[in-house]
């Protein structure tokens, strides 16, 4: 991911993160919806810059269906566009509208497919050489750690599937935005639809998760390049649920891999900001 005029220094009066596409974040809110119709009041850039949304708009048909995007912080949701975003400028700054696609169905946590389960070194392997398995709920924070650990490349199955958060970790370790873009993402895997090239199925990579209510980035991490979080979620089948999962951010850098590993004396500014 390309990261353009990133900026770390807050504006005095900041409404939360909204993400058109991977190349543009900004502070806004989202102000109207008219059925498939979603309008955005622009403040502020985090990631990119007008020009960054301009140019996204007129190489959508060039653009992989994985990247076609609206998030909002706010709402804990998004949708998968259907047209290039319509750029307009107010008094107030800039309005986007955006055509979208209606919200991608998701499955119930308690029909979640039965996986191998994952050891705390991220394996299947045991002391005794034999395997167990998870299933329905008790798979989804297997699902979670799994999907937001995975970085784009790491498998040959996958080539398109990955989280950013190493970019931003990289990009934002000591900003103001870090938890906000975190949440972004977590959003991103929650509601976009990917499609699988050899079941040539479509789901959700969280597959149960209907909207992110809170991300909470903790300090009591014990082991190099995993990063603990608390989730509260929504999950279809379930209702309200929150669970602490640490999730591997892999260096690509020195730099990186210090601040990772100095995280657990590190308690970076919370976002407490968890209503349902």
């Amino acid at each position: 991911m390309e990261i353009q005029g990133a900026s770390s220094i807050a504006p005095k009066f900041h409404p939360d993160l909204i993400a058109i596409g991977p190349d543009v974040v900004v502070t806004g809110k989202l102000i109207g919806v008219n059925g498939a119709e979603w309008q955005l009041r622009v403040q502020h850039f985090v990631i990119g810059d007008i020009g960054t949304l301009i140019r996204f708009g007129e190489q959508l048909d060039q653009t992989s269906p994985d990247d076609l995007y609206v998030l909002v912080n706010t709402l804990g949701d998004g949708r998968q566009l259907a047209a290039a975003p319509a750029l307009k400028k107010t008094a107030d700054g800039h309005v986007v509208t955006c055509q979208v696609c209606k919200s991608f169905p998701r499955t119930s946590a308690y029909s979640l497919p039965r996986d191998f389960a994952l050891n705390d070194d991220h394996d299947t392997s045991s002391a005794t050489g034999t395997f167990s398995t998870v299933e329905g709920l008790d798979a989804l924070p297997q699902k979670i750690k799994t999907c937001l650990s995975h970085q784009r490349g790491e498998s040959p199955f996958h080539p398109a599937f990955s989280a950013r958060l190493v970019d931003y970790f990289d990009l934002f370790r000591d900003s103001f935005w870090l938890a906000r873009l975190v949440r972004l993402e977590v959003i991103r895997h929650a509601c976009m639809p990917y499609s699988h090239p050899v079941l040539k199925q479509r789901y959700t990579p969280l597959m149960s998760v209907l909207r992110v209510v809170g991300i909470e980035m903790l300090n009591t991490s014990t082991k190099k390049n995993w990063v603990p979080f608390h989730f509260l979620l929504k999950v279809d089948g379930v209702g309200r649920w929150e669970r602490d999962i640490s999730i591997l951010i892999s260096p690509r850098d020195e730099q990186l891999e210090a601040y990772l590993s100095g995280i657990a004396t590190w308690l970076p500014t919370q976002d407490k900001n968890h209503g349902a």
